[in-house]
C-alpha cells in the first residue's frame, strides 16, 4: 500500500473513532436518527437532482420533498434553539 493509502485510512480510523464517539456517547438516540434521516432525504434529493440535470427535467418527486420537509423538522426540533417564555 503506498503512503498515500496509508495516510488516507489512518485519517479515516481517527476520524470514525470520533463519529462513533458523537453518535454513541454524547448525542442523544433522536439527535442521531434526525441527522440520519437528514443525510438519507439529502442523499436521496442529490441523486435525483443529478439524474435530472443530466436529462432535462424535474426530478423531484413530491414524496422526495415530503421527506426533506420531515428531515428538516426533526433537526429543528433536535438543534433550534427554543424561545424561553416567560
Amino acid at each position: 500500500m503506498n503512503e498515500y493509502m496509508k495516510e488516507y485510512n489512518a485519517v479515516a480510523e481517527k476520524h470514525n473513532k470520533r463519529v462513533k464517539s458523537i453518535r454513541e456517547k454524547r448525542l442523544p438516540k433522536s439527535c442521531v436518527e434526525a441527522i440520519d434521516d437528514s443525510i438519507k432525504s439529502m442523499e436521496v434529493i442529490h441523486e435525483s437532482m443529478i439524474d435530472g440535470v443530466s436529462h432535462g427535467y424535474n426530478p423531484l418527486s413530491m414524496d422526495d420533498v415530503i421527506n426533506l420537509v420531515g428531515a428538516l423538522n426533526k433537526l429543528k426540533r433536535e438543534f433550534k434553539y427554543r424561545e424561553i417564555q416567560s
